[in-house]
C-alpha cells in the first residue's frame, strides 16, 4: 500500500480532512523545535513525496512551495532554545505539534511519535512520515523550514558549523563548545555524555 492510499483508507473512515504533523529538530543542540501540520487537496500526489530525511536538501527545497500550493491548510510552529530550556523537550514537542495542527478542523489527526492530547481523534505512531503522504509533506515542511532557517542563522554563529551539522551534537560541534562556549541558542539544559 502506498502512503497515498494510507490515507485515502483514513479519508473513507474518518473523512476527507486528514491532518499530518511531524517535528523537526527535536535531538539539535541548538535553536528551536519545529512542527508542521498540512492538509492535503485529496487529489493531490506526487511520487517524489517520502519522509524528509530520505530527501536531499535541494529536493526538500523544492517540494516545500509544491506542497503548499496544494495543501488545504498548514501551519508551522516553533519553540526557542529559551522555551525548551524552561518547559522541557517533551513538552515543547507536544506544543508545537498541537499548536500547528489545532486549526486545521481536521477529521483524523495523523502525528509521528508524539502524543497531541487535544487533538481528537488522533492516531500517533512510528514512522509515520514514512507511512502517510501527509505526514511526509509535513516532515518536508519542518525539516526545510528548520534546516534553512538554522542555516541562514549559522551565518552569524560561523564557528559551530551548523550549516553543516544542523545543530546536532557531532564531533565538530562539540570542538567548537569546548572552544568557544556555548551561545546564546544553545539548549543550556542538554547535558551531554562524555
Amino acid at each position: 500500500m502506498t502512503s497515498y492510499e494510507y490515507d485515502n483508507n483514513l479519508r473513507t473512515q474518518y473523512g476527507p480532512l486528514v491532518c499530518g504533523t511531524d517535528e523537526c529538530g527535536r535531538g539539535s543542540w541548538v535553536y528551536s523545535i519545529v512542527a508542521a501540520s498540512v492538509v492535503m487537496k485529496p487529489d493531490y500526489y506526487n511520487p517524489k513525496i517520502k519522509d524528509s530525511k530520505l530527501l536531499s536538501e535541494k529536493l526538500r527545497a523544492e517540494l516545500y512551495q509544491e506542497i503548499i500550493d496544494n495543501s488545504l491548510y498548514y501551519k508551522i510552529v516553533e519553540a526557542d532554545n529559551q522555551y525548551i530550556d524552561k518547559w522541557g523537550i517533551n513538552k515543547a514537542n507536544i506544543y508545537v505539534m498541537e499548536e500547528s495542527a489545532k486549526e486545521s478542523k481536521a477529521n483524523i489527526y495523523v502525528v509521528d511519535q508524539s502524543p497531541a492530547f487535544s487533538l481528537n481523534p488522533y492516531l500517533m505512531m512510528p514512522k509515520a512520515d514514512s507511512i502517510s503522504f501527509t505526514v511526509s509533506c509535513a516532515s518536508i515542511l519542518a525539516k526545510h523550514y528548520h534546516d534553512s532557517n538554522l542555516i541562514e542563522i549559522a551565518k552569524l554563529y560561523p564557528e559551530y558549523n551548523w550549516h553543516k551539522n544542523k545543530g546536532y551534537i557531532t564531533k565538530d560541534h562539540k570542538e567548537a563548545v569546548i572552544k568557544y562556549g556555548l551561545s546564546d541558542l544553545h539548549r543550556k539544559s542538554y547535558k551531554l555524555k562524555s
